[in-house]
């Protein structure tokens, strides 16, 4: 389980995050929806380890993720809005860089499940300058995934992506939930957000303003609820 408690996120003239008390279980998919601005991205950041919070802690199986940030890190599998791809390195030559930064072993085989996973096998040897919002998307996506992390954290995986992209994406996440993962993600695409979650987290302001079960709330009204709240 990983677990935030009382998060605050303070800069000097504003509160990107305000008492943040949340708990993600494995096994499931958490969906955070808001307004740009919202906090949506910050609180990530910070669940990932990539930003310490001004105060509060976050802990995954009871130990703090900032004090072991290692070991908490190949657990992970991020994907953020910076792909963080080589647009000089063909698709194969920047899944082998990253996979020698995290010692996979049979790197070679694994990038080509990959690449067969995210249906790039074909334009395995472009150059990524070369591909597509989506085709850059799906590559991030693999990257994520080469050391087969047990906990997910995606920011926005379906900002201007084709509809065989998110096709992808929800074939994945649903596979890793299926086999046991711990997935977080934010999404301005409520339908796709809707439709894979188990939980879903409305954030507005840097707040937590509503947290349920998907079961508990019908599409129409979540999303009636949604506008409601952001008035």
């Amino acid at each position: 389980m990983l677990t935030c408690s009382n998060v605050f996120v303070k800069y000097v003239n504003f509160t990107a995050l305000s008492g943040i008390n949340l708990e993600f279980k494995p096994g499931n998919i958490h969906v955070l929806f808001g307004p740009n601005g919202a906090g949506k991205t910050t609180l990530l950041k910070v669940l990932s380890g990539i930003m310490q919070p001004s105060s509060g802690s976050i802990l995954y199986d009871q130990i703090d993720i900032y004090q072991n940030s290692l070991a908490f890190f190949k657990r992970l599998g991020f994907l953020s809005h910076d792909s963080a791809l080589y647009n000089n390195l063909t698709a194969r030559e920047n899944l082998s860089f990253w996979a020698s930064l995290y010692s996979i072993p049979d790197k070679i085989a694994r990038i080509e499940e990959l690449v067969e996973i995210v249906k790039l096998k074909e334009f395995g040897d472009r150059f990524v300058k070369q591909f597509s919002r989506g085709m850059k998307q799906r590559l991030a996506i693999a990257k994520s995934l080469l050391h087969k992390p047990d906990v997910l954290i995606w920011d926005e995986p379906f900002t201007g992506i084709d509809v065989m992209t998110t096709e992808i994406i929800c074939s994945i996440l649903t596979q890793m939930k299926q086999a046991g993962a711990l997935i977080i993600l934010s999404t301005h695409d409520m339908p796709s957000g809707y439709e894979l979650a188990d939980y879903l987290y409305i954030i507005n302001k840097g707040r937590v303003i509503s947290q349920l079960l998907k079961s508990s709330l019908p599409y129409d009204d979540f999303q009636c609820m949604f506008n409601q709240l952001q008035k």
